[in-house]
């Protein structure tokens, strides 16, 4: 029989390798991504990060993603370390891609809440917005898309 524990690890694992999965492809194929992302999510699966409102479910998946998805058509990320938490899994990753065609990237840290079933029910990432917001201030043009999801009230966590 195995312990709590040894469930608690393989079941991070596994979400490990889901997430390495699906950011393998990032936004080089949104289609994929989002298949893959919205079959571990709930309906009231909460996404929380730096420079955006909270957003549920499948849908707030794609509010969020789409528009980064569209400034950043390359955006893939790399974990560079991941471990069990009581109740999930912390990643640590760099995101990277170009934005108008200069690189771009950021490191963060997710943290994600899993269900028995090993979907999840909440992701808050951590990572310091600064790389973002100066890469957005010097290509205005481009970061246009990233706007309205700055500019929306929040919700509260």
């Amino acid at each position: 029989m195995a312990s709590a524990e040894t469930s608690t690890s393989r079941t991070a694992a596994d979400f490990v390798a889901f997430f390495e999965e699906i950011w393998r492809t990032g936004a080089t194929d949104p289609s994929r991504f989002f298949a893959l992302l919205e079959a571990r999510m709930t309906a009231e699966t909460r996404l929380i990060q730096p420079l955006a409102r909270t957003v549920r479910g499948p849908a707030g998946a794609r509010e969020l993603f789409t528009p980064v998805f569209d400034a950043i058509p390359d955006l893939r990320s790399a974990i560079h370390r991941s471990g069990p938490t009581e109740d999930g899994v912390l990643i640590e990753h760099t995101l990277s891609g170009t934005l108008a065609g200069k690189p771009l990237r950021w490191t963060a840290t997710d943290r994600f809440i899993l269900a028995d079933d090993g979907r999840f029910l909440e992701r808050r990432a951590y990572f310091d917005p600064l790389p973002l917001l100066l890469a957005m201030l010097s290509r205005p043009w481009v970061s246009l898309k990233l706007l309205p999801g700055l500019l929306r009230r929040k919700e509260r966590t």
